[in-house]
């Protein structure tokens, strides 16, 4: 089954900036509470939220969003995690 990870990064108080995704393909089931390591984090995340579709064969686990307080920032933030793999979301899963 696929999982997606999905992250915002956010203009303090303002708005979106960047909604960025990074998919697995994995036999392992998230289950509530589980911590996640991804080399863009210097910490491990626990989602915020699992959502399954079964339908469509995934589960997209929702992390808590990344705010800072201007646009270069966030700009900045978008850059690191497009090197370590994350891409904008597509149309389709």
């Amino acid at each position: 089954m696929k999982i997606i990870l999905d992250i915002a990064i956010v203009v303090k108080g303002k708005h979106l900036h960047s909604k960025l995704r990074k998919e697995y393909d994995t036999e392992l089931l998230p289950i509530p509470g589980i911590k996640i390591e991804d080399s863009a984090w210097k910490e491990d995340k626990i989602p915020a939220s699992i959502t399954c579709n079964f339908d469509e064969g995934y589960y997209l686990l929702n992390f808590q969003d990344v705010q800072f307080n201007t646009k270069e920032d966030c700009k900045q933030e978008e850059e690191m995690y497009r090197l370590h793999g994350w891409k904008k979301p597509g149309k389709t899963v």
